[in-house]
């Protein structure tokens, strides 16, 4: 095992984030961007707050939030940490336009051998 495997786990205080006690699907970043994590989609493109945009991870998108992994939020469109594109998928068009986490890969990740488990 490396060092790190063994790595104690980062103090609060050392966290580079803070999860709001009283509604824990908020998260506030020490850069001062807030997420607010969404439970539902909402119901149409006004009930966005102003000056926010929905985005989603890269897993595949589901209409129940969870499924597979699947999440989206609410944040600023300008946030330059987290880089972001708009998406096409299809997934809440009652939403209008959302965005989608942009995954660029320094080296293309392993290859996939084996295919799928039930066709083994």
């Amino acid at each position: 095992m490396t060092d790190a495997e063994h790595a104690e786990p980062l103090a609060a205080a050392e966290l580079p984030y803070t999860v709001n006690p009283s509604n824990p699907r908020i998260v506030h970043f020490a850069d001062g961007r807030t997420w607010t994590y969404l439970e539902r989609i909402p119901p149409n493109a006004d009930a966005i707050p102003a000056g926010l945009v929905v985005v989603h991870n890269h897993v595949r998108p589901a209409r129940r939030l969870g499924t597979r992994g699947f999440r989206a939020w609410l944040q600023a469109p300008d946030d330059r940490v987290t880089v972001v594109t708009v998406c096409e998928c299809g997934w809440a068009p009652e939403v209008g336009d959302h965005y989608r986490v942009l995954l660029e890969w320094k080296d293309p990740p392993p290859a996939r051998h084996g295919g799928n488990r039930r066709n083994r």
